[in-house]
């Protein structure tokens, strides 16, 4: 009225329009007012902006009823407007990828937020501004909820120890837009981005690895060891079809492939390795690579055992080695020997007897010799060896021959044969493995046997004894032996011996000692007419055998 504003008394009403999303309450006009202010309550189910209007004002002041509807009868107050914008918000988020990692790793999850105000497009929520996330299953976040939120992202990492799945979940946005807070905690406040993930899981995989365990070979008998690899994603261990293992070979002999292989559709791969001589070589799995269900490849993975399983592993090779003593030998005839059967061992530091026990084992054997041919079997002693004795009465050689060895070494049985070169045989081996006998004697000859001497005339009578070896060899002297005579006759005694020597005392027997030819001569004299017999021996001596 010119003095001051006064509010319009309460029998006032305002027309107002009110264009954009949304409803207002009341419609126009407003009625109810008090203390010169009417409330109008707008509400849109969806996002976008309203604009109330005022386009009049009718009040009864001092009886008089008064309208202000043009822009002479109604202004703004100082610093006011006649219209007044309202915009709803919906809050937006989005969640990064699930993912699968191996147990212990630490993984970051981003949570991306932003509000759509109806414009067309998203906008990053202004600071401040929080996430607040719940996080359920296998692991733990290391970031407390609520995440604050920078340039409408923050970051949640989580952790487990143990194989299995997590999963979190955006529960609330809170942030402050065009200077009002807003909170988005339900359904129609807070939307998934579209295309984005309403909840994110991870998923933490344990990788582990078993290789078949020790085994011993023969020298020259190729191996085979499984490689096998396992994921457990929470349920337990799976075979990781398609794995690829590193390996390291170390120690004697190869390995085929040499240092990786790939598993099939069970995860295993079957490394192959040899070796032609004794010894020790170990394979190390060193890593693996392996693809999980959600096709998310684990990179050069250290190697872990599996439950009850290994990820080193040996082979070792043994050879044998099998030898006769003597290798050659001269007995005399009648006289039995001993043919001494050695097995050796060596499982990497050189040839060592066989141990039984731990280990047994028997040798297959033949011999052929002057009185014809036999066989058997020998059963290894207390230092892995056995004789076998053969006799012969005739004069000639023989031969043993190892044909096969059958030994239990390490709690596992091999049999090698001796015959021709094969698997387990001991570089010293030579075949045939055989040792060489010889039975020899000697052939002691009177000469004359029979003679006639007339008397008197004739009353020396002279014979010859030759001592010859059969073979002829060292071992079997002739100079220098001693043969003994035995005289047997009424009328003649020994005069001489080995070549005239006179006997003082005619004896019934002497000793002729045979010269570098193994002869020697006995001249009996007679004293009338009559007979004489005379008997020559010989004590054969070798090694401290006599015959």
């Amino acid at each position: 009225d010119g003095t001051a504003l006064t509010p319009v008394p309460d029998n006032a009403s305002a027309d107002f329009t009110w264009t954009g999303v949304g409803t207002s309450d009341p419609t126009s006009p407003c009625t109810a007012f008090a203390g010169g202010e009417c409330v109008v309550t707008v509400d849109s189910d969806v996002v976008g902006s309203g604009v109330l209007e005022v386009t009049g004002v009718t009040a009864t002041i001092n009886g008089d009823t008064v309208t202000g509807d043009t822009a002479e009868t109604l202004v703004p107050a100082e610093g006011g407007s006649t219209s007044g914008e309202k915009t709803w918000v919906q809050l937006v988020y989005d969640i990064s990828d699930s993912a699968t990692n191996l147990i212990g790793d630490l993984h970051t999850f981003t949570i991306s937020a932003w509000y759509d105000d109806g414009s067309g497009s998203l906008t990053p929520v202004p600071e401040p501004a929080t996430a607040d996330f719940s996080w359920t299953g296998t692991g733990t976040p290391t970031t407390a909820s609520p995440c604050t939120l920078t340039a409408g992202t923050c970051e949640v990492e989580v952790t487990s120890t143990t194989p299995g799945v997590g999963e979190l979940t955006v529960t609330g946005v809170t942030a402050e837009i065009d200077g009002d807070p807003v909170t988005g905690d339900t359904p129609e406040t807070l939307v998934v981005a579209e295309g984005g993930n309403e909840s994110s899981t991870k998923t933490w995989i344990e990788v582990t690895v078993d290789v078949t365990g020790p085994a011993q070979n023969l020298t020259g008998d190729p191996h085979e060891f499984t490689l096998s690899a396992f994921i457990d994603s929470g349920s337990g261990p799976e075979p990781a079809a398609g794995a690829e293992f590193n390996y390291t070979w170390a120690g004697i002999g190869t390995a085929d492939p040499a240092s990786s292989c790939l598993g099939d559709a069970n995860g295993e791969c079957v490394v192959t390795v040899s070796s032609d001589v004794p010894g020790t070589g170990t394979l190390t799995i060193d890593t693996v690579t392996v693809t999980a269900a959600d096709g998310t490849t684990c990179t050069d993975v250290a190697a872990v055992a599996a439950e009850g399983g290994i990820t080193e592993t040996q082979k070792t090779w043994v050879a044998f080695d099998v030898d006769i003593t003597p290798e050659e030998a001269l007995n005399l005839r009648t006289k039995p020997h001993t043919f001494t059967i050695q097995v050796q061992v060596d499982a990497g530091s050189g040839l060592v007897d066989l141990a039984i026990p731990p280990s047994s084992g028997e040798v297959d054997w033949e011999f052929t010799g002057p009185d014809g041919p036999d066989s058997g079997t020998c059963t290894l002693g207390a230092i892995g060896s056995c004789d076998v004795v053969q006799v012969s009465d005739s004069i000639g050689d023989g031969v043993l021959t190892a044909t096969e060895l059958r030994v239990t070494y390490g709690g596992i049985d091999y049999t090698i044969d001796l015959t021709q070169t094969g698997l387990g045989q001991a570089a010293s081996l030579t075949i045939p493995v055989e040792a060489n006998k010889t039975w020899g004697g000697y052939e002691l000859v009177l000469d004359p046997l029979e003679a006639i001497n007339l008397y008197p005339a004739q009353p020396d009578h002279t014979i010859g004894l030759q001592l010859t070896p059969e073979p002829e060899t060292d071992l079997l002297p002739i100079d220098g032996q001693e043969i003994a005579v035995t005289l047997t006759s009424d009328v003649a005694t020994i005069t001489a011996v080995g070549g005239g020597g006179v006997i003082d005392a005619p004896p019934v027997t002497a000793t002729c000692i045979t010269d570098a030819t193994g002869f020697c001569e006995i001249t009996i004299t007679s004293t009338g007419p009559g007979a004489a017999t005379l008997d020559a021996s010989y004590l054969a001596t070798l090694g401290n055998e006599s015959f």
